[in-house]
């Protein structure tokens, strides 16, 4: 089975979804994923979409569609989820609409922040155990996203919230509040008007979170909160809606914007980008996200439905060793019929992601073979 002919495989949600994120410290040759679906004022659910690389002939045929999976049921639309590993199982945070009654309009719709408990005692397709929510000691409304910090040794993850009127908090390793101030300059306050925003945890500081809002990606030391500590501001009439740390590189980032490019950043050199991309896509990019291990490959969703995977040699960290060009790397083409909100890398394989699309479709594809040692070749 060669992976340009079998490449993919669909795990069919029943409602559109908007979030993904990948379930970390999974056994050898596994990968699964949580998304939650987004019916505004509904019934909603939180599925683990799973697959194994013993069965990988069955799941990546053009065929194959996914059912069954560990299933939660959401009362609210599910707007944003992490995921980290805790004792046996899985931390679980759901950023969810409030369910209001019918009598109130929309706009009065608020979010919460809850954390689900899942024990891997069993296969996560059969039988899961969800425990109870963990209780907050704080107030877990108004929360937009949510975030985990890669766990490093000897250091307890953390978890960052952005509440809706661009506050951060810090929570602990037991969800107790480090500390909150908000995020926002005042010179950047936008009234009347729905800001898109990103959070994400510092790759290579435990104590840095970047931020995404409006044409601006701002680096936050939450330690001296006053002020941020980086930033770097694209046109005013494209926001910034993604972006990623470089696991390699300390002081780069990447960024995904609404005129469907991708903005690579020295965090020390921020008065432009050092490499912006050509038309990667023909509308906004919803999501960007470095490679864990190899930092030249960068992959990228928009809501052209479209997914977007780059060998960026000459922004990694591979370019001090290697020779090479930077190219697109080939998909399987048409796997999704809605905007493309999140692509996420699996955690137990550097070479396999998946991505979600509004039409409901969790899509699991891996990188071509001949990409693949190319890039194992230059790297050794």
């Amino acid at each position: 089975m060669s992976d340009e002919e079998y490449n993919s495989f669909t795990y069919g949600l029943r409602y559109p979804s908007r979030t993904l994120a990948a379930l970390p410290n999974l056994p050898d040759g596994e990968h699964a994923w949580v998304t939650g679906t987004c019916r505004p004022q509904e019934l909603n659910e939180i599925r683990i979409v799973q697959f194994q690389e013993e069965n990988a002939e069955d799941y990546f045929h053009p065929d194959y569609q996914g059912t069954g999976g560990c299933k939660i049921t959401q009362h609210g639309a599910v707007t944003h989820l992490d995921a980290t590993a805790f004792g046996d199982g899985h931390h679980i945070a759901v950023c969810h609409q409030i369910v209001k009654p019918a009598d109130q309009v929309p706009d009065s719709t608020g979010y919460r922040l809850k954390i689900l408990q899942i024990s891997n005692d069993s296969n996560l397709k059969d039988n899961q155990s969800v425990e109870p929510p963990v209780a907050f000691e704080d107030v877990t409304d108004d929360v937009e996203k949510c975030s985990y910090s890669a766990p490093i040794t000897g250091k307890d993850v953390k978890m960052a919230i952005l509440r809706q009127h661009l506050t951060l908090d810090i929570l602990d390793g037991e969800y107790k509040k480090m500390t909150s101030f908000p995020v926002r300059d005042a010179h950047d306050i936008l009234t009347n008007m729905a800001v898109k925003t990103d959070l994400r945890w510092d790759a290579n500081n435990v104590h840095c979170v970047g931020i995404a809002c409006g044409s601006k990606a701002s680096i936050w030391d939450s330690r001296h909160p006053s002020n941020s500590i980086y930033a770097v501001e694209t046109h005013p009439h494209f926001h910034i809606l993604s972006l990623s740390f470089n696991p390699n590189r300390p002081n780069q980032i990447v960024t995904g914007t609404e005129d469907g490019k991708l903005r690579f950043w020295d965090l020390r050199k921020p008065q432009k980008p050092i490499l912006e991309s050509g038309q990667l896509h023909g509308h906004w990019v919803t999501t960007v996200q470095y490679n864990p291990f190899h930092d030249q490959l960068v992959l990228s969703g928009s809501t052209d439905g479209t997914v977007g995977l780059m060998n960026m040699h000459s922004v990694s960290s591979s370019a001090r060793f290697s020779n090479g060009q930077d190219r697109e790397i080939p998909t399987v083409p048409d796997v999704h019929q809605g905007g493309v909100y999140e692509c996420v890398w699996s955690s137990g394989d550097p070479w396999t992601w998946a991505g979600v699309s509004y039409d409901g479709n969790v899509v699991v594809q891996r990188v071509p073979s001949a990409e693949k040692y190319a890039i194992l070749l230059a790297d050794s």
